[in-house]
C-alpha cells in the first residue's frame, strides 16, 4: 500500500493505490482503538523477569509481549503526532513520518501470531526491518521543528516530542533485551538480557574516555585530560550499560567541548583536567 497522511478537521485521512475506503476506515479506526490501550512499563525488574530461567519458552513470551505492544506504541505514536502545531503537522516531513508510522502498523497488526521458535524467528526479521526503516525519525522531527519556524520551547511540541522518544526508547530496550536473552541461551552469558548485574560505572566511563578526546580533537584541535577521581571506583550496580555510556558521553563530550571552547577564547594551551568525583 501506498499511503498519503493528511489532517483534515483533526482527523486522518489515508489516501491508497490499492485499498478500498472500508479498508482505509478499519485501519484508522484500528489505530485509534490501539492508541487507548494501556502500554506495559518497562523497568528493570520486568526485564529481569523474563531472564530469570531463560529458555525458548521464555523466548516466544518475550516476542509475544513485543508482538502486542509495538504496535499499541506505535499508534500512539501516529495520534500523538495529531497534536502538533499545524505548522508542524503540514511539513512534508511529518506527513513522511506519519506514512512510516501507519505503514508500520498495518505490517505488524497483520504479522502471524508468535507460537513457536520459527514464527518468534519471523516476527523478529519483520522487527528488525521495521527499526531499520524508521533509523531517520529523529532526522525527520529535527527537520519538521526547524524548517517549520515552529518555537521549539512549545510546551505542546516538547511533550509530544518527548513522549514520542520515550515510546522509541521503551520499545528498543524490549526489543534489545529480546535479542539478548537469545545470545544469553546460546552463549551462556551471564547478563540478563541486556541488564549487566555487575555494571561498573567508572569502567563504562574509562572505556569511553578515548572517543570523548577524539571527537573533541578533532572538532577542536585539542581535549582536555579527563581524570576518574574518588575513593568508591569499584562501585557495581544493576543497570544496562548502553544507557549509561550513552549519559555519560554526552556530558563528558559536552564537558570536553565547553573546556576546549574556554581554551580557544582565552588563548590559553594547556588542556585542563576534567575530575570525574564519585
Amino acid at each position: 500500500h501506498v499511503f498519503n497522511v493528511n489532517r483534515t478537521s483533526r482527523h486522518m485521512t489515508i489516501g491508497a493505490t490499492t485499498s478500498s475506503l472500508t479498508e482505509q476506515q478499519n485501519l484508522i479506526s484500528q489505530i485509534y482503538l490501539h492508541s487507548n490501550f494501556p502500554v506495559r512499563e518497562v523497568d528493570l525488574n520486568r526485564l529481569v523477569e523474563l531472564t530469570k530461567d531463560p529458555s525458548t519458552e521464555t523466548l516466544i513470551e518475550s516476542a509475544r509481549i513485543l508482538q502486542e505492544e509495538v504496535p499499541i506504541r506505535i499508534a500512539r505514536r501516529i495520534v500523538a503526532l495529531e497534536g502538533l502545531p499545524s505548522t508542524m503537522l503540514s511539513h512534508p516531513s511529518i506527513e513522511k513520518l506519519k506514512a512510516k508510522l501507519i505503514q508500520t502498523f498495518a505490517k505488524l497488526k497483520d504479522a502471524p501470531p508468535v507460537v513457536d521458535q520459527a514464527s518468534e524467528r519471523e516476527y523478529m526479521i519483520l522487527q528488525q526491518g521495521v527499526r531499520d526503516e524508521h533509523a531517520d525519525m529523529y532526522n525527520l522531527l529535527v527537520d519538521a521543528l526547524i524548517h517549520s519556524g515552529e518555537n521549539a520551547e512549545n510546551g505542546t511540541v516538547t511533550d509530544i516530542i518527548d513522549s514520542f522518544y520515550s515510546s522509541r526508547i521503551g520499545l528498543r530496550m524490549l526489543m534489545d533485551h529480546h535479542n539478548a536473552i537469545k545470545r544469553q541461551i546460546s552463549s551462556g552469558s551471564q547478563l540478563l538480557g541486556i541488564i549487566d548485574n555487575t555494571l561498573n560505572p567508572c569502567e563504562a566511563i574509562e572505556d569511553m574516555i578515548p572517543d570523548v578526546r577524539s571527537c573533541c580533537e578533532s572538532n577542536f584541535g585539542l581535549a582536555p585530560n579527563i581524570v576518574l577521581d574518588g575513593s568508591h571506583t569499584e562501585f557495581q550496580f544493576s543497570y544496562v550499560r548502553d544507557h549509561v555510556e550513552r549519559i555519560m558521553y554526552a556530558i563528558l563530550l559536552n564537558a570536553s567541548r565547553a573546556t576546549a571552547q574556554h581554551h580557544l577564547s582565552t588563548g590559553v594551551e594547556e588542556n585542563d583536567d576534567i575530575a570525574i568525583p564519585d
